[in-house]
């Protein structure tokens, strides 16, 4: 898994742009929409040989995922929709 290694650690996002517009087209309702905009996200990344967790803490709602590089998984977006979600790290 090299490169991905470079992922590990604490993240502080510094900043979104046209997340809204993205969401609109997931169609995500307009109030998640509005609250989603306005949230601010950190995420810690921990990498144990194939096995990555990521923990995502912010204003609105906490997350913890946990996958494998390259295979699907089911998920719940925070509307709560299921959804399959899958991972790659392309160099």
């Amino acid at each position: 898994m090299t490169g991905v290694e470079e992922l590990k650690g604490k993240w502080t996002e510094a900043s979104v742009e046209n997340f809204e517009k993205f969401m609109e087209k997931l169609e995500v309702n307009v109030l998640l929409r509005k609250v989603g905009s306005k949230t601010t996200a950190n995420e810690e990344w921990i990498i144990e040989g194939d096995d990555i967790t990521i923990k995502i803490t912010s204003t609105f709602k906490n997350k913890t995922l946990k996958f494998k590089l390259g295979q699907e998984f089911d998920e719940e977006t925070l509307d709560g929709r299921k959804v399959k979600v899958g991972f790659d790290f392309l160099q």
